[in-house]
């Protein structure tokens, strides 16, 4: 009798574990995207993409992104904060995009979510000292792979490499500040928005350096 009155509270114990852990869960959940593949240049505008998804009641807010610049050791830190607005309806899932500069990397990232004055959500990011001299060679395709060849053999401290996905291309000119080259691999035109199309012409026309191969119907289009 002993034995089984102590695996039944054993079970009593493990299924209120399961409970509190449930209600500690907030239906407010943030998740984040900096740069390409989690790599970004210190020292240049980076694509920061924020995806929020809300479980229970409508939320009207601000989203807050701080930057903080400055020696830890001295007064003369200073902060800027983007601000985005946000309406996230009962059960949905939004994402918002942003380009933002990282000038050093000494203070972490921070994103709040604040309505009527009430922080409903935060999160801080550790930036790593990604250093890289001439930028990112930037690979649109669908299997991220096939040009890992590009990077030279001497750089051993980073990914010079990086891919991603047509939608997750930046709607506007900065969020290539990084890049030194796009690639557009197996793409096809209708894949790109035309603020995408947009702002890879604007960062073109001020140096930016663009590879079309044949893998996709991108190309053509351009032609036609």
């Amino acid at each position: 009798k002993c034995r089984t009155r102590k695996v039944i509270f054993g079970l009593w114990i493990f299924f209120l574990l399961i409970v509190l852990e449930g209600k500690a869960i907030s239906p407010l959940q943030m998740k984040l995207e900096l740069g390409f593949e989690g790599f970004y240049k210190i020292g240049a505008w980076t694509p920061l993409r924020i995806v929020l998804e809300n479980q229970g009641s409508s939320v009207e807010g601000t989203l807050l992104v701080k930057l903080a610049k400055g020696n830890l050791l001295t007064e003369d830190s200073a902060e800027t904060i983007y601000s985005i607005p946000v309406f996230l309806p009962s059960f949905s899932r939004k994402l918002y995009q942003v380009n933002i500069p990282l000038e050093t990397d000494i203070h972490p990232l921070k994103l709040s979510l604040v309505s009527d004055k009430k922080t409903l959500l935060k999160k801080e990011v550790l930036l790593q000292p990604f250093y890289i001299d001439k930028g990112f060679i930037l690979v649109v395709n669908k299997s991220h792979a096939g040009f890992n060849f590009l990077t030279p053999s001497g750089l051993k401290r980073i990914r010079q490499v990086l891919y991603t996905d047509p939608d997750k291309l930046p709607n506007r000119w900065i969020g290539y500040d990084a890049i030194q080259t796009l690639i557009i691999d197996d793409v096809e035109s209708f894949e790109l928005t035309s603020e995408q199309e947009k702002a890879i012409e604007e960062w073109l026309f001020i140096g930016g350096k663009l590879i079309i191969t044949a893998c996709g119907g991108y190309g053509l289009s351009l032609i036609h």
